[in-house]
């Protein structure tokens, strides 16, 4: 099992246990793909870009994969066909290819592919992942790249470890007047399944009263349950949300949600944790909530989660801030994604 999730979690866990998220040294904030310099053109789809196997020689920027029906084969093996059955946004690259890897979708994170080409006399649209194709023939007729819309591409291969034979496959290009469009951020959270986390997450807390040092009704101002709070999610690290108060509430500046672990003596349970913080020179938890899952699920299905309940965790001394409604017990928490 512990294999597994090292397979899944990139191969970053290391010897002692010790853990290197994938994502240390992104510093940046996330930008779309083209001002990265990944696809040659200045722009999303400007007339310079070309694919002599396209008509007019004109390829769209980007390509909307749909793919579905993807069965495991040998579960062993791999353990994530189902990650194929998704919509993915996949960019113009070069000539007549369009690809994006999103790592750790399928088994070993190859590439998502898109490639035109002219086989003998025949003119075809190729769609790979790893070694599962589809492909359709236009015979002697360029295809419209630019004006493809839901169109079916046949099942041609499938991979050892995954079953592709009774899958479909739709591609719709995407034409736009902004490079924005094909970026996709939702697939770099290696706890959560597919590696898919949602844009928003929305947190609902009750059962606050007052504490010691925060007397009146200044706690109960934290419940929230219609609508809740809506965390963003951050640019800058994965698997992270957000929420800042304004005003802060007894010294809460700030909420947190993250998709991340918790290893015990070698063993990985994925979790999700939920704090309330003070912005005191670094983070200072003050409430924090935390649910583990079992190890045997390897991650999270962060996209579903609906008034998932989050139980409590720790408190810096309840005496003094906010407690529970009611004794014994702690504020409750349940988060839901908003996709």
């Amino acid at each position: 099992m512990r294999r597994k999730w090292k397979q899944l979690a990139s191969g970053l866990l290391i010897g002692g246990g010790l853990y290197v998220p994938p994502f240390i040294g992104r510093l940046l904030p996330k930008v779309p793909v083209n001002r990265m310099g990944w696809y040659p053109c200045p722009g999303c789809c400007p007339d310079d870009c070309s694919c002599e196997n396209c008509a007019e020689n004109r390829p769209p920027c980007c390509f909307k994969v749909v793919i579905s029906g993807v069965v495991e084969e040998v579960p062993e093996d791999c353990g994530n066909c189902d990650c194929l059955n998704d919509t993915f946004l996949v960019p113009f690259d070069s000539a007549c290819l369009w690809q994006r890897t999103f790592a750790g979708i399928y088994c070993n994170g190859s590439p998502v592919k898109v490639t035109s080409f002219l086989d003998g006399s025949d003119y075809k649209i190729k769609v790979e992942v790893g070694s599962n194709v589809w492909i359709k023939n236009y015979s002697t007729t360029k295809p419209n790249c630019r004006s493809l819309l839901d169109e079916s591409i046949s099942f041609s291969a499938s991979a050892d470890d995954c079953d592709a034979s009774g899958s479909t496959c739709l591609i719709t290009a995407i034409i736009a007047d902004n490079d924005e469009t094909c970026f996709d951020s939702n697939y770099d959270c290696s706890f959560c399944k597919c590696r898919r986390w949602p844009n928003n997450m929305l947190v609902k807390l009750d059962e606050f009263r007052a504490g010691v040092l925060c007397p009146g009704d200044i706690c109960p101002g934290l419940n929230n349950t219609d609508p809740g709070y809506i965390f963003n999610k951050s640019e800058t690290t994965s698997c992270l949300y957000t929420f800042t108060l304004d005003p802060s509430i007894c010294g809460i500046d700030y909420m947190r949600l993250r998709f991340t672990f918790l290893n015990v003596v070698g063993d990985i349970y994925p979790m999700i944790t939920v704090d309330l913080s003070r912005l005191i020179g670094s983070f200072f938890n003050v409430l924090v909530w935390r649910k583990t899952y079992p190890i045997e699920d390897l991650t999270i299905n962060c996209m579903e989660l609906s008034d998932e309940n989050i139980p409590w965790s720790f408190h810096d001394g309840s005496a003094y801030h906010c407690d529970k409604d009611g004794v014994p017990g702690w504020p409750t928490c349940k988060v839901t994604s908003l996709n």
